[in-house]
């Protein structure tokens, strides 16, 4: 907990930062999991940190980088060209405080501070991830946001506060100054959006929160000011990454769209995509009291978490396989469609359903859910996977769920305030 708010000017100079327990160097290749011996460059480590109070979340971010620039401009509804900041290097900030996977707000700036952010209401599908089936207008859509003048009104700003100490212009970043620092204030509740639209419960000493960050790197042609005035859309651009994604294969692809590496806080298994709330990270709130690696607190109820969301992956790709869900729990740690290709661990599964300290099983209803294959917001088969907990050794004891269109909740039945 910040004592002072920090000032928000990108000098990292506050109290709150030095007090802050620092996350250092711990970033990894989006796609490592698919190709472990993919390393981030020591020169591109990312140190973060968070500190907060009763209406901000404040995030810091220390970027290694070796050549500084920055394009876009604006915020939401005016963004330059209409991109978002992840074209240029970026630093992105994820947050489920629910951690439904429902509800989840995504945040990204640059060294210019612009600003793009979007309440999702479902995990979004991209690249080898499934997501939950959405349609603008339809009775379950993807997300809220202002996005370059667009029909819906969610926005952090103007309560969202950024400040970069970065170049902004194209810089070969001397060994000197080889990093850009990222400062922002984020509003728990605001005018027109806040972190805690999703639902979930507000920062409190021994509150969990799902998390993530992230940042964008993108391969340049040139290393010289003549990059900026580069036209990504062309097709010198495009043979361009496709010569990089043959030597580099972690690269996210070969069109302007998609050739960039991810780099992330938090391995994401196979999915290659942020749009996993269920595999974020975790923010875990304290008063300053007992900060250090002795004092911090796992979440207890990780363990039944975790089961629920391969459960839901089992469910899911066995659909996709099939054309027909499991009908036991016991079936899904035995399906081929459970695998790490699918990011789903089925040795966890079979785990759960032979262990006393789990109980789960499958239950479907009425009703038109969404629908996996066809993709489709609606039309499919109603399922929930219903699971209990109980740890013997700290007397902790909860029950959740997890629905067709992946929304899950946790209720602690008992031991309430335990640490795993």
């Amino acid at each position: 907990r910040a004592a002072a708010p920090p000032a928000i000017d990108g000098a990292l100079d506050d109290a709150c930062w030095a007090d802050a327990r620092w996350s250092r160097g711990a970033f990894e290749d989006i796609a490592q999991p698919l190709f472990p011996n993919a390393t981030i460059p020591d020169a591109y480590q990312t140190d973060v940190a968070a500190c907060w109070d009763d209406d901000y979340l404040y995030v810091a971010a220390v970027l290694g980088e070796t050549n500084g620039w920055a394009t876009v401009f604006g915020d939401n509804e005016n963004l330059t060209d209409g991109r978002a900041p992840w074209w240029d290097p970026d630093f992105e900030i994820f947050v489920n405080a629910a951690r439904t996977t429902h509800g989840y707000v995504e945040f990204e700036t640059n060294a210019n501070n612009a600003t793009y952010d979007v309440l999702w209401r479902v995990p979004q599908q991209g690249f080898d991830s499934v997501g939950v089936p959405c349609a603008p207008g339809a009775a379950t859509w993807c997300g809220n946001s202002s996005f370059n003048g667009g029909n819906q009104t969610w926005s952090l700003s103007p309560s969202v506060k950024v400040a970069a100490a970065a170049p902004t212009a194209f810089d070969p970043l001397a060994a000197s100054k080889n990093q850009w620092v990222v400062e922002v204030r984020l509003p728990l509740r605001g005018s027109r959006g806040g972190l805690l639209d999703g639902g979930g419960p507000a920062p409190a000493p021994g509150i969990f929160w799902y998390a993530d960050f992230a940042r964008a790197e993108h391969p340049l042609p040139r290393t010289d000011a003549a990059a900026l005035s580069l036209d990504f859309s062309t097709p010198a651009y495009a043979a361009f990454c496709a010569d990089m994604l043959e030597t580099h294969p972690t690269l996210l692809g070969a069109s302007e769209w998609s050739c960039y590496w991810e780099w992330t806080w938090q391995n994401l298994a196979a999915t290659r995509y942020m749009h996993n709330p269920d595999l974020w990270g975790y923010l875990y709130f304290t008063d300053g009291a007992g900060d250090g690696d002795d004092g911090a607190c796992r979440d207890p109820e990780w363990p039944l978490r975790y089961v629920l969301f391969n459960a839901w992956r089992a469910m899911v790709f066995a659909f996709i396989a099939d054309g027909a869900y499991p009908v036991t729990f016991a079936e899904l740690g035995a399906h081929p469609a459970c695998n790490a290709t699918a990011s789903c661990d089925a040795a966890a599964l079979r785990t759960a359903a032979s262990s006393d300290v789990f109980d789960a099983s499958v239950s479907f209803g009425d009703g038109a859910c969404a629908s996996y294959a066809p993709r489709a917001v609606t039309g499919g088969q109603c399922f929930f996977v219903n699971a209990s907990f109980a740890d013997p050794d700290t007397g902790f004891a909860a029950r959740g769920v997890a629905r067709t269109d992946r929304f899950t909740t946790v209720d602690v039945v008992d031991g309430a305030g335990s640490c795993l």
